[in-house]
């Protein structure tokens, strides 16, 4: 049985055949909704592992924590509001705030 569902972005790395046909479903719903500029389907091997890490360090997104090997902290942050302006940061797992810039 196969599913065809051509996605609005382009898929830059990863094979969309190697999916289950719901997932692909699922995967196509995101991207008609989220409109990212392109799509990465993981295979979760540790080369990939170590190239996002660096990618996402580069981006100031991880900040890696020297004293522990593949440890890193992040910094999340979440859309809460209907404006762009609006945000939640969370800076530790008690700690939540909201702010509206």
């Amino acid at each position: 049985m196969t599913t065809s569902i051509s996605l609005s972005s382009p898929v830059v790395r990863g094979d969309v055949s190697s999916l289950a046909p719901h997932i692909l479903a699922w995967v196509g719903d995101c991207v008609d909704l989220c409109t990212p500029k392109d799509v990465h389907i993981m295979d979760g091997s540790p080369q990939e592992d170590r190239e996002l890490k660096t990618m996402l360090v580069k981006k100031g997104v991880l900040t890696p924590l020297p004293k522990y090997d593949n440890c890193f902290l992040q910094e999340l942050t979440l859309r809460c509001g209907k404006d762009r302006r609006s945000h939640c940061s969370q800076h530790t797992k008690e700690e939540a705030f909201c702010s509206y810039t």
